[in-house]
Formats: structure tokens, sequence, C-alpha cells
């Protein structure tokens, strides 16, 4: 079998990965870590995508609140408590992920407390917005 080497994939870092039950070399597998270096390139796209899901919720939240027909509404609002949650439950796995024993900060780099400090600005936002179109969720505080 011909295995693609590193060249053949422009501007991606390639690692072969060996199937150890068989011995042969399977094809080059894309090492999710390679493309971003260090863990604060990791948080910062993080954060990203966290805020964008947060402007998101804000346009839907807006939309509701001035551009809704009333029959729409309720639809619209159901709509925007299951984004919202998938949306919490992403925030909530991230910072459960960097929190020893779910509640401390104990063992966090400054850059980690700056991601929890950001994420719950975030969330705090989320349930903020919920609120102002009534149909605000329960979550999980960490």
């Amino acid at each position: 079998m011909a295995e693609k080497s590193p060249e053949s994939l422009p501007g991606q870092q390639c690692e072969i990965v060996i199937n150890e039950l068989s011995g042969e070399h399977s094809n080059n597998v894309l090492n999710p870590r390679s493309l971003y270096q260090t863990e604060d390139e990791i948080m910062f796209l993080a954060i990203k995508m966290v805020h964008g899901m947060t402007r998101e919720i804000a346009k839907r939240v807006n939309f509701i609140r001035h551009d809704c027909p009333p029959q729409c509404q309720p639809a619209k609002r159901v709509a925007l408590r299951c984004f919202a949650e998938l949306v919490l439950g992403s925030i909530h796995g991230l910072i459960a992920g960097k929190l020893k024993d779910g509640n401390s900060l104990y063992e966090c780099s400054i850059e980690e407390k700056a991601l929890i400090k950001e994420l719950r600005k975030c969330r705090a936002e989320i349930h903020s917005m919920l609120a102002s179109v009534g149909c605000d969720i329960a979550d999980v505080e960490n």
C-alpha cells in the first residue's frame, strides 16, 4: 500500500499511525494537536467559538423581540431554547474540564482562569438574553 508523504499534504503536519494488531502502516492521519501548537491558541479558538454562538443567540433574541410575528413567537422560543441548551452544555463542558473536583480553580494557570472567567461571562449573558424573551433555562453552575 502506497503511503502519502507529509509533503503531499501542503501546510498540514501528519503522523503515520501504526496499526499495532497487524503491524502495518495505515494512511496518514492528521494529528489534531498539530493544527494548534500551544494551549493558548486552543483556548483562544474555544473563546472565539463561544462568542460566535453567543452572537447567534443574540441575533435570534433580537428577531423574537422586534421582528417576529406574535403567532410565530412560541415556536421560535422553543427553537432558541434548544439551541441555547446545546451552547450552555458546551460551555459547561469547557469549564468543567478545567476545574479540579468540579469547582476549584486551584491548579489552573492564569490563562485557564481567564478562559473560565470569559466563559462564565458568556454564560451569564446568554441567560440574561433568554430571560428577556421569556425562555430562560436552568443551568448547572460551575
